[in-house]
């Protein structure tokens, strides 16, 4: 039996244990940085053990969901490799690489499994995408286009927070993953972006090329597209991913021919996720092979 801890306790963390229970998985521990409110979120969701960072019991779990705002992943998580446990971090799963490479670092001295929560890696639907492309579906890539655009409100903190808010490592993320994911790694990158009078990111707008190949990537907390997609554009056709962050299906367009693979998604996708952690932590794996500790750097 696999035990897990939520750290946490907004809307991503609520979201994710209400999964782990439609799983069948056993949660046993909510750590929050306020007692009383890790006892209302413990109550609410019917896990036992409560606790603030002052009082954590490590023995009453074996994995670490970390959930907390961005600038706590580092902590968190480091707090929990020291004592061996498996930790699958949020995304992001750090504010800047300095920090990733003390997590990585740790993870390494302490023998112990760290990789990052982006559930969009673990989609069926995103790997058949892959698995077309590498099969030479639509012969070479040569551009991909992918935009997740969203409005929230200043009223929403977590992403105006100075260190660790913004677009780029809330929404800009997943357009990133897609460019990785098909081009490799980047030749050149240019970025133009609108900041706040905090110099908070708003909106980023970043090219890429690589290998010949190009990526428009475009995210905002400022303003709402109807539409999210993906698409991967090759020379004998293209790849058309709808919501794409939490895809379930792709459209595969060649010669006048259109294909749709469809993969319902049992309940909202970390399901996908939270299954393959298990199974590293299972078989005893340090890292992710799907989305490395290189990738999240």
């Amino acid at each position: 039996m696999n035990r897990w801890a939520v750290f946490g306790t907004g809307r991503m963390a609520s979201r994710f244990l209400k999964t782990l229970k439609r799983r069948g998985k056993t949660v046993t521990a909510v750590v929050s940085s306020n007692l009383d409110r890790a006892k209302e979120f413990a109550s609410k969701h019917g896990v036992d053990n409560y606790y603030s960072y002052e009082n954590i019991d490590f023995d009453k779990f074996d994995i670490a969901y970390i959930a907390t705002v961005n600038k706590r992943h580092m902590p968190d998580s480091c707090m929990c490799l020291e004592k061996g446990k498996s930790v699958l971090c949020e995304k992001p799963i750090a504010v800047n690489t300095d920090e990733l490479k003390i997590m990585i670092d740790t993870a390494q001295k302490n023998n112990a499994l760290l990789a990052e929560a982006l559930w969009t890696a673990y989609m069926p639907a995103i790997q058949k995408a892959k698995e077309l492309v590498d099969s030479g579906a639509i012969g070479k890539v040569k551009h991909i286009d992918s935009r997740f655009c969203i409005y929230i409100p200043r009223s929403f903190s977590r992403l105006y927070d100075t260190n660790g808010g913004g677009a780029l490592l809330d929404v800009g993320i997943y357009n990133l993953f897609m460019a990785k994911l098909f081009l490799g790694e980047f030749e050149e990158i240019k970025a133009s972006l609108k900041r706040d009078s905090l110099g908070i990111d708003l909106t980023d707008n970043i090219y890429i090329k690589s290998k010949g190949a190009t990526a428009r990537l475009v995210s905002s907390i400022r303003k709402k597209l109807i539409v999210i997609k993906a698409k991967i554009i090759g020379e004998k056709g293209k790849i058309i991913i709808p919501f794409f962050i939490g895809a379930n299906k792709v459209v595969l367009k060649t010669k006048g021919k259109k294909q749709t693979y469809a993969y319902p998604r049992e309940y909202i996708g970390y399901e996908h996720e939270i299954e393959y952690f298990e199974n590293l932590h299972k078989t005893n794996q340090k890292q992710s092979p799907i989305f490395t500790l290189q990738d999240s750097y």
